[in-house]
């Protein structure tokens, strides 16, 4: 199911955001539930404290837990400070959310949920690597009957685009797993992941 609506001329007002958020997010699919929103750093553009608060007040409400967690890739752990500035929060401000930094330099952070073997990573990466990953995930999703992703989708230099399922892996993911994102992005080389322009014809 997709939903939602837009335009390049014009801006979604709060009340158009709303229905958006619970046309995708029906009330009845968190009642009683505990949700975990995942968010993306500040390299990525997006109006964070907007839609943390439309999180708040659409499925929040009917939500038995609501939070935030910071998919932090291996960028550095925001401080408290940072965190309020990111999700928009006032000093004075008391939400019954909690908001996290995802700790990939934390191993007791993760747990291990399988592994890539190593004839299937020759295969995905073209022979580039040749080995058995570990897959490990940060254990505290499992604390969540329901995780959502909210955040923009953007090219990136390191495999591919940033969004969708890469605030999972590498997102809130870690260890040997993480950094062979990394690792293989750099052997690809940025120009062969983002693209070449291909010149007009006729010229060279």
């Amino acid at each position: 199911m997709v939903t939602g609506t837009g335009s390049v001329d014009t801006v979604l007002k709060e009340e158009e955001i709303a229905g958006i958020i619970e046309e995708g997010i029906p009330g009845r699919r968190v009642e009683g539930k505990n949700l975990l929103v995942l968010t993306p750093v500040r390299t990525r553009t997006v109006p964070l404290p907007l839609m943390r608060r439309m999180i708040e007040r659409t499925v929040g409400r009917r939500a038995r837990r609501l939070d935030f967690m910071v998919a932090l890739g291996t960028h550095k752990p925001l401080s408290d400070r940072e965190m309020k500035e990111l999700f928009g929060l006032g000093d004075d401000e008391s939400p019954d959310s909690s908001f996290y930094n995802h700790r990939w330099d934390l191993p007791a952070t993760f747990t291990g949920i399988g592994k890539i073997i190593r004839r299937e990573v020759e295969k995905i990466t073209g022979g580039l690597l040749s080995e058995d990953i570990e897959i490990v995930l940060n254990r505290s999703l499992f604390d969540y009957d329901i995780i959502v992703v909210l955040g923009p989708v953007f090219p990136h230099e390191v495999i591919g685009f940033s969004g969708g399922n890469k605030y999972f892996f590498p997102g809130v993911s870690g260890g040997e797993f993480l950094h062979s994102f990394h690792w293989l992005g750099a052997l690809v080389g940025s120009m062969e992941i983002i693209g070449k322009k291909e010149p007009r014809r006729g010229h060279s």
